[in-house]
């Protein structure tokens, strides 16, 4: 790839300083709470044992409180206890010293010669009142078990360890060993003590006295046992070995102070050490091998002249030095001993007499009449911003990685642009792709030089980006794009940039890039990795490309083949219509969604050199699809007419007529076909047609006009055909049902077949469709026979019978010519008075029989009068004695009337039969109908049955009659008949 070869500009050193500046701008301390209640008189010491925090009162008292941290601030319980010497010591108190581990508390009073224990909180009892010896410092050496171990050091210079256990009201078993006396015999004002790791286990213990500071190195102790007996053994009796273990102030001061600080195990890391105005820090070794290995190099921090007075304390912590002043904290940087802050303590405007660091809770702890904590913000921040600035910046980088590890990328940052100033634009980039600039200030700067190393910032940018960040991701692939154009990069790294960030390339800019660059070939790259089938299609179609047109767009998804097609359909038709209709088979087979009814205007103005490809795509895609569109039927008939394709027309209707038996309508608009047969005078395929319309007359008329005489007897012979399967399938039928109707539709012409859908055919309804058949069919042969007469063709005029059974020689009389010899009719006529007289002589039989039926039927009809009864309508009822022609009335063949209320009243009257039971039924079920209907069929019912028989003539009446004489037989006698005797 190119680069463009501009000078680089040259930076100015300031802006370095700048950063840094601001930088350092941001606070480092910040007040974050006050712990513990103001009293009146200040705080004379504070410090931390286990979770307890223990204030010493300049009013003689020890108060103890739990504390813990909440959310970065240290909270205390509300209740706190009184854990001052109970009387009758009333000594005043002079220090406390904590073990920081459990919570026991050692107190020292004024005199420094009394010594009181608060074993595990509680109140202090009197350990120990030592004479000649003034403790001022001490060290926790064992306190996890009962017995506990302290060292302590006095103002004389002694060292002493007191063990006791923690049993009962007061300590017990107390015991005194005086382990060192110091030469010179000051005061050993601070002991510390750390175990060193390795074989053999050796320890060191640090005393501090304003003389300087001692390195005590021996065998460490055990586990079991952590006294300090055996390692300050070769000091006890050798002073030269004992001068040797100084390390000397370099002005000696009244008062002295050391702290060590311990890393997250536990071990000592370095150290502090305050004697009078004079600060001295150092770093402790891992393992050291002798006594004047401990102790790495001692430096003095530079104070500000203007402080003359000595500090009030000073801690250490994992990155600075504090120094406490009466009204100042001043902080230094461990690693380059310069003062990076010093705030003006005006909490509430009182002097400080103390400080501390406190690493659990990673504050300061500062005092006088109130506890302050003091929380550090950006303790890492500062220590190597003035490597920085020196221009140090490997050793910068390497204390920023190891101690401030979150400004890693902003001190990358600022060596990556050091290295821009001095040219190495290659080994800036591998620091700008992990520092915190921004990605636009990085482009700014290295983009005024060669664009090689641009490049592979900007790629590796990319790769570093996580997936979700997809806007990040397309503004760098963007200008990875940009860069690559303005370059003019080959077509090999295009190309691979477009592997590497298809997803991330956004479309329209990319092609718009690509297009104004004039890089069409990469254009189609792009288009071919993103799958834009379809604007590639309509590159190649603005650049009159039809065939690579055509071959892209069957890539496309649906809608885009649609929407092109419906574009651009019409131009590949008049350009390339071969082409077209080859890719349109394609895309219809690969894409079953699309429709073709919005290219067929298209397909319509289809060149004549193109008509039969355009045809066979119609067919193949009406048989592959089961295409049911009109327009795409109409557009195929219509280009089968063009091009006068006889046998396909022909092979098209008989599909069209045969699934009309199923579907009952065509694919195609039926009017339209037959106005464009007739327009092309294709009269064979139109003549079928008509027929397949039932328009059977039309059919003929059209034939026999075009001399189509074939045809002509072919449609008129259907209509009698479609009888005859009429009566066919009706034979079989045994019950006619709407789904029959249906099934034989094909069968009916449209009118008639939409008054059988709508209400269920009678089969005289199907008899007269045959009728209707064999008249048409008749009619439609009468037509030719018009037709031959017109033309004078006896022979065909008398060959018409033998085609048509309907026909007979004189319905077709009429139609022959005059002239036409009798030889040539003589057989048809012999025929058909043969014909004649058989029928005539049938119509003498039927008269007869009919004669002889309507004499029998007369003589019938005399008998049924003679049974029959005349009677007068003023005949009483036998029953009530009142004309009959007042209501309804029953006149029976022995001549008794009965009106039909006495009638009913007859039977109701108790008279028992099985006639009476039955009509007592029906009167009541009449009275107990609810509807008219119901009266009216019970009426009927009970009217049939009152006329059966008449009740006085009946055998049950008889019976009863007879059974009357029987009771009675005076009665009986009476009606006897005697017998006549003649003598």
């Amino acid at each position: 790839m190119a680069d463009d070869l501009t000078v680089l500009p040259t930076q100015p050193q300031e802006r370095l300083r700048l950063d840094l500046a601001d930088l350092r701008s941001q606070p480092l301390l910040e007040v974050t709470s006050i712990i513990g209640s103001r009293h009146k008189s200040e705080y004379k010491q504070v410090a931390l044992g286990g979770s307890f925090l223990f204030l010493l009162t300049s009013e003689n008292r020890v108060l103890r409180h739990r504390f813990g941290v909440v959310h970065g601030s240290v909270s205390l319980a509300v209740d706190r206890d009184d854990v001052t010497p109970a009387p009758p010591h009333h000594e005043f108190l002079n220090a406390i010293f904590p073990c920081r581990q459990s919570g026991d508390c050692l107190v020292v009073s004024k005199e420094e010669d009394t010594l009181y224990v608060s074993a595990g909180g509680s109140a202090c009892v009197v350990l120990q009142k030592l004479h000649g010896f003034h403790v001022v410092s001490a060290l926790w050496l064992d306190w996890r078990t009962q017995k506990k171990l302290v060292a302590l050091g006095t103002k004389q210079g002694n060292v002493l360890e007191i063990a006791f256990s923690d049993t009962g009201a007061a300590p017990r078993d107390l015991q005194i060993l005086r382990l060192l006396d110091l030469e010179s015999a000051v005061a050993i004002t601070s002991l510390a003590y750390e175990p060193f790791s390795g074989t053999p286990s050796l320890g060191c213990v640090f005393m501090a006295t304003c003389n300087g500071l001692y390195f005590l190195i021996g065998a460490s102790t055990s586990a079991d046992n952590k006294s300090l007996t055996g390692l300050f053994s070769k000091y006890k009796d050798n002073p030269t070995v004992l001068r040797n273990a100084l390390s000397a102030a370099p002005s000696p001061g009244e008062s002295c102070f050391l702290q060590l600080f311990e890393r997250a195990d536990g071990t000592a890391e370095s150290f502090v050490f305050l004697s009078g105005t004079v600060v001295m820090f150092s770093s402790i070794p891992e393992e050291p091998e002798t006594e004047g290995s401990c102790i790495v190099e001692i430096r003095s921090l530079p104070l500000p002249n203007y402080m003359k007075t000595p500090p009030q304390g000073c801690c250490i912590s994992a990155h600075y030095i504090y120094l406490l002043y009466q009204d100042r904290l001043l902080v230094f940087s461990r690693f380059t001993l310069q003062l990076v802050s010093s705030t003006l303590l005006s909490f509430t405007g009182c002097y400080y007499r103390g400080i501390s660091y406190d690493s659990d809770l990673n504050s300061l702890l500062v005092w006088s009449n109130q506890v302050f904590t003091i929380q550090l913000e950006g303790e890492a921040r500062l220590h190597w911003t003035l490597l920085m600035e020196q221009g140090k910046f490997e050793e910068a980088l390497a204390a920023c990685r190891l101690h401030a590890p979150r400004y890693l990328p902003k001190a990358k940052a600022l060596y990556a642009d050091a290295l821009v100033q001095a040219g190495d634009l290659e080994k800036a980039v591998d620091f700008y792709i992990d520092s915190d600039k921004q990605v636009e200030d990085v482009v700014a700067v290295l983009g005024t030089g060669r664009l090689g190393p641009l490049k592979r910032y900007l790629e590796a940018c990319y790769d570093r980006l996580e997936g979700e960040k997809t806007v990040q991701r397309q503004v760098m692939a963007q200008m990875l794009l940009a860069l690559l154009l303005v370059s003019r990069a080959p077509q090999a790294d295009i190309q691979v940039l477009f592997r590497k960030c298809t997803v991330a390339l956004d479309f329209a800019t990319t092609t718009q890039a690509l297009q104004k660059a004039a890089r069409l070939p990469e254009l189609v790259l792009f288009c071919r990795e993103k799958h834009a089938f379809y604007f590639l299609f309509r590159h190649y179609l603005n650049g009159l490309d039809y065939m690579q047109a055509l071959d892209t767009l069957p890539k496309c998804n649906t809608e885009e083949i649609a929407a092109a097609l419906a574009d651009t359909a019409q131009i590949f038709v008049q350009t390339a219509a071969g082409m077209f209709f080859r890719a349109l088979i394609r895309m219809f087979h690969d894409h079953l969604a699309l429709t073709l009814p919005p290219i067929i205007p298209a397909i319509r103005a289809t060149p004549e050199a193109h008509l039969n490809t355009a045809a066979a795509f119609l067919q193949e895609f009406i048989e592959k699809h089961s295409c049911k569109d009109q327009e795409v039927h109409n557009c195929y008939l219509y280009h089968l007419t063009r091009l006068r394709d006889l046998r396909n027309i022909e092979l098209y209707l008989s599909k069209q007529g045969a699934a009309y038996q199923k579907s009952l309508k065509f694919d195609f608009d039926t009017e339209f076909a037959v106005a464009l047969l007739r327009e092309k005078q294709l009269n064979g395929p139109l003549i079928r047609l008509l027929a397949y319309l039932f328009r059977f007359r039309e059919a003929v008329d059209c034939a026999l006009q075009n001399q189509e005489l074939s045809l002509a007897e072919q449609t008129a012979a259907q209509p009698y055909t479609l009888a005859r399967k009429l009566s066919a399938e009706m034979e079989k039928v045994s019950i006619l049902s709407q789904s029959k109707v249906r099934e034989l539709a094909f069968l009916f012409p449209p009118p008639v077949l939409h008054q059988f859908l709508s209400q269920t055919p009678q089969r005289k309804d199907l008899k007269a469709v045959e009728d209707l058949y064999k008249a048409l069919s008749k009619d439609l042969w009468l037509l030719i026979a018009a037709w031959h007469s017109l033309h004078s063709d006896s022979t065909a005029l008398l060959a018409l019978p033998s085609k048509c059974s309907l026909l007979t020689f004189p319905e077709i009389a009429p139609f022959l010519p005059v002239s036409v010899p009798f030889g040539l009719i003589k057989e048809q006529v012999k025929e058909t008075l043969r014909k004649y007289s058989e029928e005539i002589q049938g119509y003498k039989d039927d008269t007869k029989r009919c004669i002889a039926e309507a004499a029998q039927i007369k003589r019938e009809r005399q008998r049924k009068e003679n049974e029959c009864i005349q009677g007068d309508v003023t005949q009483p009822c036998t029953i009530c004695s009142r004309p009959m022609n007042r209501e309804s009335a029953f006149l029976f063949p022995c001549l008794h009337a009965f009106h039909e209320s006495c009638l009913l009243l007859f039977y109701e009257a108790g008279f028992s039969s099985p006639l009476a039971t039955l009509i007592r039924g029906l009167a009541a079920r009449g009275k107990a109908a609810e509807t008219l209907q119901e009266r009216k069929e019970i009426k009927r019912e009970l009217v049939e049955t009152l006329a059966t028989e008449c009740c006085f003539c009946s055998e049950a009446y008889v019976d009863t009659v007879h059974q009357a004489l029987a009771d009675d037989q005076t009665e009986m006698q009476g009606w006897s008949l005697a017998v006549s005797r003649k003598g």
